[in-house]
């Protein structure tokens, strides 16, 4: 969110297309909602009705990854602060959700590069280095043209997880 800072360049052409990595960017305080469907439930059915809820309550929703009986949403911890409360409980309420988990302090980095497609071992070069570092993966995100990854971590290592990243594949 400051492209007039030092070393943020905004372009559509490149000038050297062997960049895999062309930008790191991210934000604190999100939290995870995690939704466990009960058994022989149509997972997009219990989706509909769990985004009706958020729609409801004006909960933007960032992000969705989901699992065979699981789906978490990732929503900005001030988007549903003042609501969680009866955000969760109409979740409960709706018949074939079975669980609702919940994890706060999360951020989330996006790893984007145009290039990261033609270039195997991205991400588990990311997960590497946050192995070596430390640094928990609470959140995966990505979209199968490899345009940017979604990774969360906790709130505490939100620097040293850019920082990390920068240091081993952008220098």
């Amino acid at each position: 969110n400051k492209p007039d800072d030092d070393g943020t360049i905004i372009t559509s052409k490149p000038k050297d297309a062997s960049q895999i990595i062309t930008g790191i960017a991210g934000k604190k305080d999100y939290e995870s909602i995690t939704i466990v469907k009960k058994a022989k439930t149509n997972k997009l059915e219990v989706m509909r009705k769990v985004l009706e809820v958020c729609s409801k309550y004006n909960v933007n929703v960032e992000h969705i990854p989901s699992s065979i009986d699981t789906f978490s949403l990732i929503v900005e911890s001030k988007s549903i602060q003042k609501r969680i409360y009866e955000v969760i409980a109409e979740i409960k309420a709706i018949k074939e959700v079975q669980e609702v988990l919940i994890d706060n302090d999360i951020a989330l980095i996006a790893v984007v590069g145009r290039n990261m497609a033609t270039k195997p071992g991205i991400s588990a070069k990311i997960f590497s280095i946050f192995g070596e570092n430390k640094i928990n993966v609470k959140v995966i995100a990505q979209a199968s043209q490899e345009l940017s990854i979604i990774v969360g971590v906790e709130n505490k290592d939100f620097e040293k997880a850019i920082l990390s990243i920068y240091n081993y594949l952008v220098k």
